[in-house]
């Protein structure tokens, strides 16, 4: 198997961030010339049983966000589409219905989404939270374990009493992003150049870390930077998590491979137009063209 690419910010035509800083997912979303683009089919009764699922990525919320680091949003942008999904009927998922829906033909609501955020940036607490908790949504936090309650550069990383309030709260599954390796080693995403024993002694460590803060085992693993080849992916299923993440674009269905599960980057350009597009499964390139409902006709 090839290895997914991790130069996210070459395609992205972005100078290097530091060490800590959010980095730009490693695919750019896909827009579809209208002129290919099939006609849309009949959106499905409100109670019809989900045949895919969205799955969105979030990195870092910040009031500043100025759209130059795709991977940092602003909190506005964030409330706006939690409450779009909110006044829709959408119903936020964790990676345990999402495995026994995937896995074991378990039933989810009709209208499910599964909010995800990578790293463990603090924002989260201090800005997803409250938004999350305001609409009745709740969130999958994919942890770099690690780096939990340190400033190694400009952002600050979640605390463990950060982590088990909003989990008290009922708004947060806790999931791997590994111990330490999210990093890069000659360019390369180092879990793809460590060895088996070395890809699973970071895992042993991160699952003492969460049994020491009474966490229950991840089960869920997202690569740092959609980064793996077969042999992290072997790692990871003999640890016996039960979904593996990456950064491809694309929803999750049924028959969907449980280790290299597609996800829906949400970046700071994505429009309302756009983000709802992504959530349905509507082509954007053609939604996103038509006029307003409202305009008239010429």
């Amino acid at each position: 198997m090839l290895k997914t690419s991790i130069l996210m910010i070459a395609l992205l035509g972005m100078q290097p961030a530091p060490a800590d800083a959010p980095v730009q997912p490693s695919t750019v979303p896909a827009v579809s010339s209208p002129s290919q683009a099939p006609e849309l089919p009949e959106p499905p009764p409100e109670d019809a049983a989900p045949e895919r699922v969205p799955v969105l990525l979030y990195h870092h919320l910040d009031p500043e966000a100025d759209g130059i680091n795709g991977a940092v949003i602003s909190p506005a942008a964030f409330a706006a589409q939690m409450a779009w999904l909110a006044e829709n009927g959408y119903t936020a998922i964790d990676t345990g219905q999402l495995a026994a829906w995937l896995l074991a033909d378990g039933a989810l609501p009709p209208k499910p989404v599964l909010i995800s955020f990578d790293d463990g940036y603090r924002s989260v607490y201090e800005h997803a939270y409250p938004i999350l908790r305001e609409y009745g949504l709740k969130m999958t936090l994919f942890l770099t374990a690690g780096k939990v309650g340190t400033r190694p550069g400009i952002y600050d990383y979640i605390t463990w009493d950060d982590i088990r309030e909003m989990q008290e709260a009922g708004r947060l599954d806790l999931q791997s992003h590994t111990y330490d390796a999210h990093y890069l080693a000659d360019g390369q995403a180092v879990l793809t150049v460590w060895d088996r024993e070395q890809i699973q002694a970071d895992s042993s460590r991160l699952a003492r870390a969460f049994q020491d803060h009474g966490i229950a085992p991840a089960r869920a693993y997202a690569y740092p930077y959609g980064a793996y080849d077969e042999e992290v992916v072997a790692a990871v299923a003999g640890d016996g998590f039960d979904l593996g993440f990456t950064v491809a674009e694309g929803m999750v269905e049924r028959g969907s491979d449980r280790y290299t599960l597609p996800r829906l980057t949400v970046f700071p350009w994505t429009s309302m137009c756009a983000f709802q597009a992504m959530v349905t499964g509507e082509d954007r390139a053609v939604v996103c063209a038509r006029p307003p409902a409202d305009a008239g006709s010429y």
